[in-house]
């Protein structure tokens, strides 16, 4: 068994949705890691979710960056931040140490969801990868680690939608210096900021007037 897999337990309970036939609640494992991202994702209903690091350290009075990495079983989806007419987001709570505070999250534009000719949802199928901005205080103490945690909870759908919890941590080293980029996970970083939503044009009134 992977060590790093502290426990792991599955609840189960039907619901009740006008929206779909069922569905059911998962509480998924508690995985921890270090030094940047996990070895293996963690399993969510039909996929599973990483917590990965942008950055090999954390830097005292730097901001760096952390990442939430979906990827799904084919014809499964999760939702965007806002769903549309039905589904939810997923939702996180961090769990950090008092010298290192999260930012707004940063969310790749969707695609509009068919799931009912009657209903608009927007969302994510196959994979997708939420950014957390994250900055560190000045007086965090350097050569020591600092442990980030995460629990997520994400409604993963096709006909049905199954609710799940996961428990989410890796450790990160604390220098006093510029934090570098992650040779494994920086390449997904900077491809999911090329999906960000651009913001609007000052001059946008003008185009339509």
């Amino acid at each position: 068994m992977d060590a790093r897999l502290m426990h792991q337990r599955t609840d189960m309970r039907v619901c009740s949705s006008p929206d779909f036939s069922l569905a059911l609640v998962f509480l998924v494992g508690v995985r921890s890691s270090a030094w940047g991202a996990q070895a293996a994702g963690t399993p969510i209903p039909h996929g599973t979710l990483e917590l990965i690091a942008e950055n090999e350290w954390i830097g005292a009075g730097h901001e760096f960056h952390l990442g939430l990495h979906f990827q799904l079983e084919k014809g499964w989806h999760i939702y965007w931040v806002n769903p549309g007419d039905s589904g939810e987001p997923p939702r996180v709570t961090w769990q950090l140490p008092a010298d290192l505070s999260a930012g707004p999250m940063e969310w790749p534009a969707p695609r509009r969801l068919e799931t009912s000719p009657n209903i608009v949802d927007f969302g994510y199928e196959d994979a997708v990868m939420l950014i957390a901005p994250m900055h560190a205080d000045t007086s965090v103490i350097a050569e020591r680690s600092a442990r980030l945690g995460a629990e997520v909870t994400v409604l993963v759908c096709r006909e049905i939608c199954l609710s799940s919890k996961a428990q989410l941590s890796l450790i990160l080293p604390i220098k006093l210096r510029q934090p570098e980029p992650h040779a494994r996970t920086s390449a997904l970083f900077d491809a999911t900021r090329k999906s960000l939503p651009r913001p609007a044009r000052r001059d946008w009134r003008r185009m339509f007037s």
